[in-house]
């Protein structure tokens, strides 16, 4: 992992610097992490009850597979996984880490249209369609 600390930003801000290789690493209250292949791998966040951190799990062609959280007073991390259903960077499924049981999936439709549905909760299904920036 690439140690945050570089120069902060022209003009002495403390709440906004880069690393040596341009990426962002205190964001306000936040402070982000990259492995060396300049890949966005975790962020802090500072707050009065602790910080909490979130991190990230990658596959071997760079998808996230992987999110956890990491957050004061909850038992454990909350962990959850994503898996992809084709070549794309875009999940098709989203997975409880526990039980393996999938929580939502998505499908993608003719024209860019795609539709999400949840398992469980009040949303059952989420459609998005293209505008004009795509």
């Amino acid at each position: 992992m690439i140690a945050k600390g570089a120069p902060a930003m022209k003009g002495g801000s403390a709440k906004l610097r880069y690393h040596a290789r341009g990426n962002t690493t205190t964001l306000a209250d936040q402070s982000l992490m990259f492995d060396l292949s300049n890949r966005h791998v975790s962020t802090t966040v500072a707050s009065a009850a602790g910080p909490t951190t979130i991190s990230y799990t990658r596959d071997v062609t760079n998808r996230i597979v992987a999110r956890t959280v990491d957050a004061p007073g909850t038992e454990g991390d909350l962990t959850t996984r994503y898996a992809h259903t084709a070549d794309a960077d875009v999940s098709g499924l989203v997975v409880d880490a526990q039980s393996g049981a999938v929580k939502e999936y998505t499908v993608s439709l003719p024209g860019g249209a795609a539709v999400r549905f949840v398992i469980q909760g009040d949303r059952q299904e989420e459609w998005t369609y293209p505008n004009l920036q795509g």
